[in-house]
């Protein structure tokens, strides 16, 4: 079966080859408006061999109780479409906002709005279990509601947190987690803002450290509606 790739090729005399399943490519500037792809559509095309195997739960967030003059806000996970107990306590002043899993609180350092929290549950081959969450943040406006939060659970195998993580990333959503290294690790693709105005770097990091995994990057145009052009990039490309 042959298969109709377009691979878009500048001078390599540059860079050196790496230890990766193909060579590192760089993009030249392509046509404004006639070449720009859908952000997931990047991360799907490029990063499929990557994904993980997750299951979206079903279920949504409902406020359940609030003590405004104090400050409280107290979200449900829906009981009717998941066993475990979980919700979500938001607190509009400086104090940690708390994510509950049955007997376990966690304190979170970013503050989320629990209505917009998606549920999302993976398992490693290795076995780890995970209990993943997406949100965007309190009051998210503007440029700030381009930015997804994720607190990533790992759990024991009863079930309960054995350790936790929070990551960000500008234009997320759970196919930015991934397993890059293919080493069975947890690692995340990461969109910041770039020293131009509207250019954006796509870096690849490890969950547990934060660090970034390897030096490749996507530099990013933002065109409208999480559709970008890319400018240039060290991770090989295939576009079709």
């Amino acid at each position: 079966m042959k298969y109709s790739y377009i691979w878009i090729l500048i001078c390599l005399s540059c860079c050196k080859p790496v230890d990766r399943k193909s060579v590192d490519l760089k993009i030249e500037k392509l046509d404004e408006y006639t070449n720009v792809i859908f952000i997931d559509s990047l991360y799907s095309k490029i990063f499929n061999q990557y994904k993980l195997n997750f299951k979206e739960i079903s279920c949504s967030f409902y406020y359940l109780k609030s003590n405004e003059s104090n400050g409280e806000y107290f979200a449900k996970l829906n009981e009717n479409c998941i066993k475990d107990e979980i919700g979500y306590c938001s607190f509009f002043d400086e104090r940690e906002d708390l994510l509950i899993l049955n007997s376990d609180t966690i304190k979170l350092t970013f503050k989320l709005d629990p209505l917009t929290m998606r549920m999302y549950s993976l398992i490693l081959k290795s076995g780890t279990n995970y209990s993943i969450f997406t949100a965007k943040g309190q009051s998210a406006s503007g440029r700030g509601s381009q930015i997804t939060y994720f607190v990533i659970l790992e759990l024991n195998k009863i079930g309960n947190v054995h350790d936790f993580f929070e990551i960000e990333s500008r234009f997320g959503n759970i196919n930015n987690i991934l397993d890059y290294k293919e080493d069975g690790r947890l690692d995340f693709l990461k969109v910041s803002n770039d020293e131009e105005l509207g250019e954006f770097k796509l870096t690849v990091h490890n969950v547990k450290t934060q660090q970034r995994e390897v030096s490749d990057s996507i530099l990013l145009k933002y065109v409208k509606d999480d559709q970008f052009l890319i400018l240039n990039s060290t991770i090989p490309l295939v576009l079709n």
